[in-house]
């Protein structure tokens, strides 16, 4: 198994064929104050599944931890199942949009949103919070976080 991809988004809709994304690629959020508390976060990701991996059921959740490490929330446990690879092909993808409503972020600092299959972490995509205290703050940018 290999992790295509793995973002932070303001929407994103999983697909037949892919994920639709908006707002894809958020670094960082800039808001007037903390606590800061996001109407919605979406985490989305793209596996490809090999051989080997599509011949058991696997298990893949996320979890938020704070600039301290701590967590600060987690998804239930989700299975991809079971399958095969048709013959034309040497992948099959995987493709997850989870959202998180009313994600309370409690202080300034870098959270990770970490990708776990079958109880490991994968791969963490990365979000700063940093008050911006000018008054002109853009809740919401691209950039520096991505994904580690």
């Amino acid at each position: 198994m290999e992790v295509s991809y793995l973002m932070v988004a303001r929407y994103a809709e999983a697909q037949p064929m892919g994920i639709n994304i908006i707002g894809g690629g958020i670094g960082v959020f800039t808001p007037p104050s903390v606590p800061f508390r996001s109407q919605a976060i979406y985490v989305i990701a793209q596996l490809e599944l090999y051989e080997d991996d599509v011949k058991i059921t696997h298990v893949v959740s996320y979890r938020l931890r704070g600039p301290d490490g701590g967590q600060v929330t987690a998804t239930e446990d989700f299975t991809i199942g079971e399958s095969s690879i048709p013959e034309n092909r040497i992948v099959q993808y995987a493709n997850f949009a989870i959202a998180f409503h009313n994600l309370e972020f409690p202080t300034e600092g870098l959270y990770r949103f970490d990708l776990i299959y079958d109880g490991q972490p994968v791969k963490a995509a990365l979000v700063r919070i940093e008050v911006d205290s000018s008054g002109s703050s853009n809740s919401a940018q691209s950039g520096e976080g991505g994904s580690g």
